[in-house]
C-alpha cells in the first residue's frame, strides 16, 4: 500500500466519522511539540473545564482557553474497524465475521480479504493487504460514482 493510498483511506474514514478527531479519551495530540494522549475529558468542555492529558512529563490538565492559545496539533483517536464500517459507501456490500475475515460484492464477484481484520488491533496495527482491501472498497474511484457517498454522521446527544 502506497503512503498516499494510507493518507487517502484514513482522511475518507475521518471525513465518515469526524468524532476521531475530537478530544476526547484516547484522543492523540502534540502540543509544544511533545506528543501526549487525552486521558480524561469533563463534559462539556468549556473555559472552566480541564482536560487531563499524558505525556512524557505525566498526567497534566489544560482548559479550553489555555487550547486555544497553546501550539497543538489533533492526531486524533486510532481507527477502529467500528469507524471503518462507518465509511463503506452507501450500497457496498461487506461482510465480516466473528474472527476479522471479509469479503465484498463487487462487480457481481466477491473480493476476499486475506488476511483477515486483526480484532485486536486498530487499522494502523493491520497489515498492508487488509489496508490495502480497504482502500479499494472505501477511496477507490471506481466505487465512487457507483455507489452513494455515506451522509456525515450526525453526533448524538446525551440528555
Amino acid at each position: 500500500m502506497t503512503p498516499n493510498h494510507n493518507e487517502e483511506l484514513k482522511d475518507k474514514i475521518i471525513e465518515a466519522v469526524p468524532e476521531i478527531m475530537e478530544l476526547e479519551l484516547g484522543c492523540q495530540i502534540v502540543l509544544y511539540g511533545d506528543e501526549a494522549i487525552v486521558s480524561t475529558r469533563n463534559r462539556p468542555f468549556s473555559e472552566n473545564k480541564e482536560v487531563a492529558f499524558i505525556d512524557k512529563g505525566g498526567v497534566r490538565g489544560i482548559t479550553k482557553s489555555m487550547l486555544d492559545n497553546a501550539n497543538i496539533r489533533i492526531i486524533g483517536r486510532p481507527i477502529q474497524l467500528a469507524d471503518v464500517l462507518l465509511a463503506i459507501p452507501i450500497g457496498m456490500d461487506l461482510y465480516i465475521n466473528r474472527h476479522g475475515f471479509m469479503k465484498a460484492w463487487k462487480d457481481k464477484q466477491w473480493i476476499i480479504c486475506v488476511p483477515a481484520w486483526n480484532l485486536a488491533a486498530d487499522l494502523d496495527g493491520q497489515t498492508e493487504e487488509t489496508k490495502e482491501f480497504l482502500w479499494k472498497i472505501i477511496c477507490s474511484p471506481n466505487n465512487q460514482n457507483k455507489y452513494g457517498k455515506r451522509k456525515k454522521r450526525q453526533k448524538e446527544t446525551s440528555s
